[in-house]
Order: structure tokens, then sequence, then C-alpha cells
């Protein structure tokens, strides 16, 4: 007991708390934390998912601003040269800006033949619409014959034989076809092209930008890319079928009933065995349905249609 009372002097000489201090502090209550409310938290949460998403559009911006390599070699000239895509109508790519944008204009005899790309294998997918050889490599179709060699290159409309109008400097052999006036291909070279050339098929006026479709004598024209073909979402009354089109080639100017020279819609499907209407006593336009459909305004109904082709005045 002696220590007990010897031990409490002792901490109240040091410390200097008396008996009523402590005796206050046994009775005193415990204070609770203050709890911080579930908004505060909220906006806290908030603020952090701000800041990291600011740091993956930084780190995004940062990649996107790096140097990516091309898909090919470019040309080695002034101007910009662009290769797009194939378009399942043309026999490969062609060029969206040729240098100067100048569209290459070949001269052979009286006619005028006119760049349309690159002459690549195109070919039926698993899909069942139309693609293109890969690699890059070209080739010349068969039934075409060596005639001569481009005399010139011109930035003016050609008016000699043989003479180019492009905005490059270019040479090459030109190849015709007796069954296909409408065509030349021509294996150029140039600074831009593969050591050995490549086959770029050039086409006239005549072949209607392989748009056409005949019957009955009469040549008709169906656009994709204007409005000279407008869609109907209903065949007029009175239309009937008259037919299925039958494709003969894209070098081909159609002659035979519902022939067309038109190798594929707008999804590169296959316009073979479409069928065509038209109204009995009208020979001004015929009908080629799409089995595609088109949505109306946006909204959730979906309706077939038919294209317009109406006949073709040159």
């Amino acid at each position: 007991m002696k220590n007990e009372e010897g031990a409490v002097k002792l901490f109240t000489g040091v410390t200097g708390v008396g008996d009523d201090l402590i005796e206050e502090a046994g009775t005193a209550q415990v204070k609770t934390r203050k709890k911080v409310p579930e908004w505060q938290w909220e906006l806290v949460a908030g603020l952090c998912l701000i800041m990291l998403a600011g740091a993956a559009i930084w780190r995004w911006m940062g990649l996107t601003d790096r140097t990516l390599p091309p898909v090919f070699d470019a040309p080695a000239v002034t101007d910009p040269v662009t290769v797009r895509p194939p378009d399942a109508n043309d026999p490969g790519p062609g060029c969206d800006m040729l240098p100067k944008g100048i569209t290459p204009v070949l001269r052979v005899g009286d006619t005028l033949y006119e760049w349309t790309g690159l002459s690549v294998h195109v070919f039926l997918d698993e899909s069942g619409s139309y693609s293109s050889m890969g690699g890059g490599a070209t080739y010349l179709p068969e039934g075409f014959h060596e005639y001569g060699t481009i005399s010139g290159v011109t930035l003016e409309e050609p008016t000699e034989e043989l003479q180019l109008q492009a905005g490059f400097e270019a040479s090459g052999t030109v190849f015709v076809s007796e069954e296909h006036p409408a065509v030349v291909y021509v294996l150029m070279h140039t600074d831009w092209f593969p050591e050995e050339g490549s086959y770029i098929r050039f086409a006239s006026d005549a072949l209607g930008d392989n748009e056409l479709l005949s019957w009955q004598g009469r040549t008709y024209r169906f656009s994709y890319y204007s409005n000279a073909s407008p869609v109907l979402k209903a065949l007029p009354e009175g239309c009937e079928l008259i037919g299925h089109l039958h494709y003969v080639g894209v070098d081909s100017i159609p002659a035979g009933d519902l022939e067309s020279n038109r190798r594929s819609d707008d999804y590169a499907k296959p316009l073979e065995g479409r069928k065509v209407y038209a109204v009995p006593g009208d020979d001004r336009v015929l009908y080629v349905y799409e089995p595609r459909y088109r949505q109306e305004d946006g909204g959730s109904a979906w309706h077939p249609f038919w294209r317009v082709c109406r006949l073709w005045e040159r």
C-alpha cells in the first residue's frame, strides 16, 4: 500500500497532473469522429475519374502524333499522289489525286482514252462480293496486242498519236483490242511505279463509265454516283418483269437485251441475274431491283428499292 501511494506521489510530482484532472478524465465521454457527408466522397471519386481520363487522352494524343509508316511507297513528286482502295467496278485502284491535278488522257487514233486505274485481278470472295487481288500486281487482259509506245507527255489535251496528257513524266507500251475498241491498256513506267512497270487501263466515253444497260437496241444508264439514277421504294403502276441482267465484262459495250458492263452494285454484290422491270409501251425507263435495303428517314423500317435507268444520251 505504501508502495502504491509512493508511486502516485512520484507520478504527480513528475507530470504535474493532480487527482482532480485524473478523475475528470475518467468520467469524460469519448467524442466520436465526425462523419464525412456521402456527397463529398462522390465528389472526390468523380475528380479522380476525370484525372484518369485526362491522362489517358493525353497519352492517346501523344501516340497519334507519331509518324506512322506509309502503306505504300509514295511517288517522288512535288505534288501529292493518293492511291485509293480498289473499286469493285474498276479493274483496280486508280488515283483520287494525281500530280498537278491532271487525270491522264491518252490519244489513240481519233479517240481520247481516260485513265481509270491499275489493271488488277478481281474475283468473288466467300461473302459473294467482288474483291481485288492484293500485292499491287497488275496484268494485261487476254485479246490485247501491242500497238505502239507513248510518243510524249503534255500538260494540254493530247493532239498527236499516242501522246499522253499527264502531270508527270512517263513512258510505256500501248495495247489495243479489236473486240474492245473502247478500252486500251498501257504498260506504264514512271518514277513511282515498280521497275517492271504497271498495267494501266484507259477507257473512252463510249464505255459509259461502266454503267450501261442495253435493251431492244437502246442503251440505258444506271449511275450509282449521281442523280441520273434515283431509287424508288415502289415500282410504278403497271410495271412488269422483262428479264434478268447479264454481265458482259467491264471492257465491253452492251448490245444484246439486258446486257450490262457494270459488274456490281454499291455493296460490291454482282449485278448478274438482277431482275429488270418496265412499264409496257414506255421504253424511256427501266427499273433494276436492288436486293439491298435502304432505311426510311432514319427509322427502324427497312424497304427494298428499285434503281431508275433512263435512256443514255451521250
